[in-house]
């Protein structure tokens, strides 16, 4: 298999080009769900009564913070309960480790948001709160949603007098305190909806293999950033889960790892949804399988996109047409993949909603890779293009709907995939 040896499935296409994913080991249908670590010892967190001075061996006993959790001996399964956790109880760093991370009946929500900031009403306003805080990435209102029922991101001002108001939906710092006035001009001295941001939450790192089912990862630099480190590879798998709304950076930011993503969803991130590039000569090498992207590049650059590969990184991406594996509306591209070496391979997924000049896909995989298109969707009536090849890149498509203005420019190629070459994990 090569260069798809990563993975941990093959692809089966009907008559109709709908894909399935088989499990090569198990045989079925594929369920990262079960190439969890091993569980040694399970850990519980956040039950009512949770305190690290617990054992935190049962629901009874259980722990206030992940990464009391994570650092206890023999460690191998945390189970959440389903609730809110902050920067403080739910931020960890977890290296070389072999560990999985889940939710019992429920989703857990883990922010990096100040948890401890007490508001007072600015001298001389009727909306405007102040509090002590040095460091502000974002902020964002939960209780106001956007169009999309995406939280609301406030707008930051540039310069603030110190007594009155600001105008509604902004926020101030000057590096040692923070002033606020929502959208709504309500009374947060006692709001649990605002979420002022300050740090990444979690990252995931050195040799690590780690598992993660029904936690959502919010309002962080990254969602989850996953990096080599020590010259180490780590394994990352993820089921049910949400990256979104980072402040800086990418919702899933890989870096040299190995990434398995089944059922999750990324949105309202700074930069792109998913991300992946090669650290220290490894690449990243990734599987997308039924999952969602969209509304990405709140940075207001263009240039961010649902679901990208650099670097000769490699990613398999399948869904079910319109109703998985779907990319959308972003400020860049929806699927975006680039640099000489990189392959992209995807399987009854669906992209539109493109800036203006860009288009659902873009190619710009040269070399010895390229992008491979079959049975996907491109929406024609949201973009300008459907796919762009250019900068050498190379598009191979087959049994594909709605790509009606492609555009080849600078070297790029864009054919109908002719039945040879790479994508062998087609059944």
């Amino acid at each position: 298999m090569g260069a798809l040896d990563y993975l941990l499935f093959d692809v089966r296409l009907d008559a109709e080009f709908a894909p399935t994913c088989i499990d090569r080991a198990l045989g079925g249908v594929f369920d990262v769900a079960n190439y969890k670590p091993p569980a040694l010892q399970t850990y519980y967190v956040g039950w009512p009564g949770a305190s690290d001075s617990n054992s935190g061996v049962d629901e009874y006993h259980s722990l206030l913070r992940i990464s009391t959790a994570a650092a206890k001996p023999g460690a191998g399964r945390i189970c959440l309960y389903p609730k809110d956790y902050n920067r403080d109880t739910g931020r960890a760093v977890i290296t070389s480790k072999a560990l999985s991370l889940e939710t019992i009946d429920g989703t857990a929500r883990i922010f990096a948001g100040e948890y401890a900031l007490t508001w007072t009403l600015e001298s001389g306003a009727t909306s405007t709160y102040k509090a002590a805080r040095a460091l502000v990435e974002a902020v964002f209102d939960e209780a106001i949603t956007d169009a999309n029922d995406l939280f609301t991101r406030l707008a930051l001002v540039g310069s603030y007098g110190g007594s009155g108001d600001l105008d509604a939906g902004t926020y101030y710092t000057d590096g040692t305190s923070i002033w606020v006035r929502t959208a709504d001009s309500r009374d947060i001295r006692s709001d649990s909806t605002l979420h002022v941001s300050v740090t990444s939450a979690f990252t995931v790192n050195g040799g690590s293999d780690f598992y993660v089912d029904g936690v959502q990862f919010l309002c962080a630099t990254y969602g989850v950033k996953v990096a080599r480190s020590a010259g180490l590879t780590p394994t990352f798998r993820a089921k049910n889960c949400v990256f979104g709304y980072s402040t800086l950076y990418n919702g899933l930011n890989a870096e040299g790892a190995i990434v398995t993503v089944q059922s999750c969803e990324t949105y309202g991130n700074w930069h792109d949804g998913f991300n992946y590039y090669a650290l220290d000569g490894q690449l990243s090498e990734a599987a997308e399988i039924a999952c969602k992207a969209h509304h990405e590049g709140a940075a207001g650059d263009h240039i961010n996109n649902a679901s990208t590969i650099h670097d000769a990184c490699k990613v398999v991406r399948v869904g079910e047409r319109g109703v998985s594996g779907l990319y959308y509306d972003t400020d860049g591209y929806p699927v975006a993949d680039v640099n000489d070496g990189s392959l992209s391979l995807n399987y009854g997924c669906s992209a539109w909603g493109a800036y203006s000049g860009k288009s659902a896909w873009l190619s710009q995989c040269s070399g010895e890779g390229g992008m491979y298109l079959f049975g996907c969707d491109a929406s024609q009536e949201t973009v300008e293009r459907t796919l762009i090849a250019n900068s050498n890149g190379k598009a191979y498509t087959r049994r594909c709907r709605g790509f009606g203005n492609n555009y080849a420019s600078g070297g790029g190629v864009i054919t109908e995939y002719p039945g040879l070459g790479i994508p062998r994990i087609v059944g």
